[in-house]
């Protein structure tokens, strides 16, 4: 979650700086600060993205290894049923005791 919100505000702050500079540096007319300021945000920008690829990538591997844990769970139960066959009449005496 964290590195989801880091991800919005960096693209969001190189939106907002490049919206910024380009109108400001337009009125100037100094192409070269422009040009570089261009390619700062887009740098900011990509970097913002790829933290947002990122995370993704992240919750996804998490879901998955819930997914895995859960399965290696109900497996290891599936053979503690299958090792002792008496499950069942314990389970009818203790229900009548």
């Amino acid at each position: 979650m964290i590195k989801r919100i880091i991800g919005l505000s960096i693209i969001g702050l190189s939106l907002v700086l490049g919206g910024y500079f380009s109108i400001y540096f337009s009125l100037v007319d100094d192409q070269m600060m422009l040009l570089m300021l261009s390619g700062i945000t887009t740098i900011l920008f990509i970097f913002g993205l790829f933290i947002l690829l990122l995370d993704r990538k992240e919750r996804k591997l998490k879901k998955e290894k819930k997914i895995i844990l859960e399965m290696i769970k109900r497996s290891r139960a599936a053979q503690e049923r299958q090792a002792y066959p008496g499950v069942s009449d314990d389970l009818m005496r203790r229900k009548i005791n």
